[in-house]
């Protein structure tokens, strides 16, 4: 015996797209945990870069260099370090955009609003990241620095 149960369309419909809501929040929670965790490990590698550093900068800064430029040679660092990381992850997100296609419905595989979006936030979080570490590498004491040689 077939069991009917009369339900409101909008009821049907969300039970029909609770499996895709449930995906579509992992693969967030996902992004989420790996823009997080790129983050920290800018900020881990650019800290341990300046800790690294620190004497050469104090050199720098005892011959005549000034903060905002000590910053800066961080800042680069950072950049190139982002930028390395970039490049293969676009290639990267445009192969599987092309794999994942005949999934998807209604949206290209590489929507270049969506692409620059992310390219955004996480240049946003990169620059983020790097701050501390600048501005440590700013406040160095070329005096100090001297005083340990």
């Amino acid at each position: 015996m077939v069991e009917m149960s009369l339900k409101p369309m909008e009821k049907n419909i969300s039970q029909s797209l609770d499996q895709r809501r449930l995906a579509l929040r992992l693969v967030a929670g996902f992004g989420t945990v790996a823009l997080v965790l790129s983050a920290i490990g800018i900020y881990g590698v650019l800290a341990y870069s300046v800790a690294l550093r620190r004497r050469e900068i104090g050199i720098r800064m005892a011959l005549g260099s000034s903060g905002r430029r000590a910053a800066g040679l961080v800042m680069r660092q950072a950049g190139g370090m982002v930028l390395l990381g970039l490049v293969p992850g676009i290639v990267g997100a445009w192969g599987a955009g092309r794999a994942v296609q005949s999934f998807l419905f209604g949206v290209r595989p590489l929507d270049a609003e969506t692409s620059l979006t992310a390219i955004a936030v996480l240049l946003m979080i990169s620059g983020t990241a790097t701050l501390l570490p600048a501005m440590r590498a700013a406040q160095v004491d070329p005096a100090e620095t001297l005083r340990a040689e």
